[in-house]
């Protein structure tokens, strides 16, 4: 009984959480806090998606995300628009296009790359138009690629269901399937609780302080997958 015990101590905790690669990463330093920013568990997930490919993000902030993929990456660069990100990024060694994204400028703007990424405002109409925009520039170049997109359920509740249905009726693939990531990056108990001390942005995001929609820094963000590009491209990108 006491062998059993002990083996069943050392086990991981059920309900908990495991801790991002970033936090293992040499060097790497947190500059924002969830939901300023993506939750690290994020990057986990593209390193997966991409390990040796070129990954695209559309709105990176202080560049959490990217300076953790980067190391995995063969290429990794940011569309910002706000100028004093585009400054962060450049001195975390992050390529950056510090200009918006649109339909009138994709062409000159979008880089090549096998994954583009972002989390944009939880409505399909958002979504929809990045993901029609990058799809249509890259059929233009007879390309392909996948554009991955995040759902935070714990304030848009219902909202996965819609974005599916959406890109269905849109023609697109997604592998019927949404990757639920499980993530907590709360600092201790005081914190969880009464949100002290603050991050940034004066994030106080707690039982007590519930600040921007969110009981704490932990949840269960949502990302879909959807093939983007040419048929053509796709198949070339399969036999790579």
């Amino acid at each position: 009984y006491g062998r059993l015990r002990a083996a069943t101590l050392a086990l991981p905790v059920p309900w908990s959480t495991g801790s991002s690669i970033c936090h293992r990463l040499p060097g790497f330093k947190s500059m924002n806090t969830y939901p300023m920013r993506s939750p690290l568990v994020v990057a986990d997930f593209l390193i997966s998606r991409s390990l040796c490919g070129r990954v695209v993000e559309v709105g990176s902030r202080f560049g959490d995300i990217m300076s953790c993929v980067k190391p995995f990456a063969s290429q990794v660069i940011s569309i910002e628009v706000k100028p004093s990100y585009c400054t962060a990024l450049r001195e975390r060694g992050i390529d950056v296009l510090c200009e918006a994204l649109s339909e009138a400028n994709a062409k000159r703007l979008l880089p090549d790359a096998e994954i583009y990424f972002f989390w944009l405002d939880p409505n399909e109409i958002s979504n929809m138009r990045f993901v029609k925009l990058i799809h249509n520039e890259l059929v233009s170049r007879n390309q392909s690629a996948q554009v991955i997109f995040l759902v935070d359920e714990s304030v848009d509740q219902g909202e996965v269901g819609k974005q599916m249905t959406a890109l269905e009726r849109a023609g697109f693939s997604f592998g019927g399937k949404a990757h639920r990531l499980f993530f907590d990056e709360t600092v201790d108990e005081t914190q969880a609780i009464t949100g002290r001390p603050l991050a940034d942005g004066g994030n106080h995001a707690s039982y007590k302080r519930p600040w921007a929609g969110r009981s704490g820094r932990w949840g269960v963000m949502t990302a879909l997958v959807v093939d983007v590009g040419s048929q053509e491209g796709r198949e070339r990108m399969m036999q790579q």
